[in-house]
Parts: C-alpha cells; sequence; structure tokens
C-alpha cells in the first residue's frame, strides 16, 4: 500500500484515459495510456481507508482515481 500523503495541489502523473479521438481509443490494443502530468484538485474519503483523486491535466480535461493510479511528482 502506498504511504504517500497526497494533498490538493500536488503535482503528479496519471495515465490520461480521455479525450482522445474516441471513446474506444486503445480498447484491446494492449497499448497504455499515455502518463501525463496532472494537478490533484479535490480529495474524497470513501472509507476510513481509501481516498479517491479528483485530478485536472495541464489541457484541462479531468479525472477521478485512486492513489494507485498516481505517481507523486512534487510538493506544494
Amino acid at each position: 500500500m502506498n504511504k504517500l500523503i497526497y494533498k490538493v495541489g500536488d503535482l503528479v502523473m496519471a495515465h490520461k484515459q480521455h479525450d482522445y479521438d474516441s471513446p474506444n481509443y486503445e480498447w484491446g490494443t494492449g497499448f497504455h495510456y499515455p502518463i501525463e502530468y496532472a494537478i490533484i484538485t479535490k480529495i474524497t474519503e470513501v472509507t476510513s481507508s481509501h481516498k479517491k483523486y479528483y485530478i485536472k491535466f495541464i489541457d484541462g480535461a479531468e479525472d477521478c482515481m485512486d492513489i494507485s493510479e498516481l505517481k507523486l511528482r512534487a510538493y506544494v
């Protein structure tokens, strides 16, 4: 389990899964989604041991991810 504490405003790397040419982008192709920089904008506690992280990519696209899907790049 990842023991890092992520905060709103932290710069992270995340798989960008949306905003490509079609909603079927790379389905079944064996490729991975590109990893891009994003900023954590909101953190929601689902249970006492599980949180969801809302992020905004540099181009303005947004997504919601689990901590296991993020790589911390810088603290604010």
